[in-house]
């Protein structure tokens, strides 16, 4: 975003319908929290990533080391960190 410039209405906003000064005044709204929020959730990205790194290290300390390489090996074709569906194959 440009500075000064206002950022644009969020989708869901875009269809309220809001008149010329609600859609103002919401986009103000924005550019006055935005900076604060965007700091917040840069923050909070970096703790929930140690946290999560902190968990998996003490799962992994469960397994064995072919059980680990299998896990990375399904983290590297699905490349998330945690495979959040259970598994649906037969065994």
């Amino acid at each position: 975003m440009i500075p000064g410039e206002l950022p644009p209405l969020p989708p869901a906003y875009e269809r309220l319908g809001l008149t010329g000064a609600q859609h103002d005044s919401v986009r103000r709204a924005m550019a006055r929290w935005e900076p604060r929020l965007d700091s917040v959730m840069r923050g909070a990205s970096v703790a929930l990533g140690a946290l999560a790194d902190s968990a998996d290290a003490a799962m992994r300390a469960a397994l064995t080391p072919e059980q680990r390489r299998t896990l990375d090996g399904m983290r590297t074709r699905t490349s998330r960190k945690f495979i959040l569906q259970p598994d649906t194959k037969p065994h």
